[in-house]
């Protein structure tokens, strides 16, 4: 069975060039996004960026194809760009796991925030 998470990741249309290098270099990370996620909007706000869900994932660091969306994560938080400044401004990921403190949240697009509430 495993440990769960509800995971979100946003890509500007300028990042964009990044992941698909990395998912490239990954069928199975490529097959996640592209076909096991639960929302996938290739056209995010109008503006050709990436936006793509997942409910019920196992988000495990062993696991090949989440090394290397953290790849790119990686990638994005350690590159500038003379032209548009802090790449990691360029992505915004959040994973909320089963547990009501684990929540981990990267980059800084403006994209999609978490507010956990109570729903009846």
């Amino acid at each position: 069975m495993g440990y769960r998470s509800e995971v979100a990741l946003a890509v500007s249309a300028k990042a964009l060039p990044h992941l698909m290098a990395k998912l490239a270099t990954c069928e199975k990370a490529l097959n996640m996004v592209f076909n096991d996620a639960s929302h996938l909007d290739t056209d995010y706000r109008g503006e050709g960026a990436l936006m793509v869900m997942w409910d019920y994932l196992k988000w495990y660091d062993s696991y090949e194809e989440i090394k290397c969306i953290e790849s790119f994560m990686d990638t994005m938080d350690n590159l500038t760009s003379d032209i548009d400044g802090d790449c990691d401004e360029e992505y915004r990921f959040c994973r909320i796991g089963e547990n009501m403190d684990d929540i981990e949240e990267r980059g800084y697009l403006e994209s999609f925030n978490l507010h956990r509430t109570i729903v009846f």
